[in-house]
């Protein structure tokens, strides 16, 4: 089983994570999750192998991390402390001032 904290990083996380929402997507960030998950789900932005987070063959979680202004973070869509949803989906995602179920 992974070990996520324990280290100088923020929050004790064994590998680095932005705190802010909305990141600058470079191959460096979120290495707390590419410790386990592999980055290929943020690397092409046409698939049917490397995520199921699809439209099509259009990858949706290209369009909305692998951004170089405004990417949003893993923790957008997942709740990584725990859901009762698969793959930690949170309940509900943030959307301007509306929150999407």
């Amino acid at each position: 089983m992974p070990r996520p904290h324990g280290s100088q990083y923020a929050k004790l996380a064994v590998k680095e994570f932005p705190a802010e929402e909305y990141v600058p997507y470079t191959d460096k960030e979120y290495g707390l999750c590419f410790s386990c998950h592999n980055r290929d789900l943020l690397k092409y932005p046409a698939t049917s192998f490397a995520t199921g987070f699809r439209d099509g063959e259009r990858n949706l979680h290209y369009l909305h991390v692998n951004m170089k202004q405004k990417g949003r973070t893993c923790t957008f869509c997942h709740n990584m402390h725990g859901s009762g949803n698969p793959k930690l989906i949170a309940d509900s995602v943030p959307f301007g001032k509306w929150s999407l179920p």
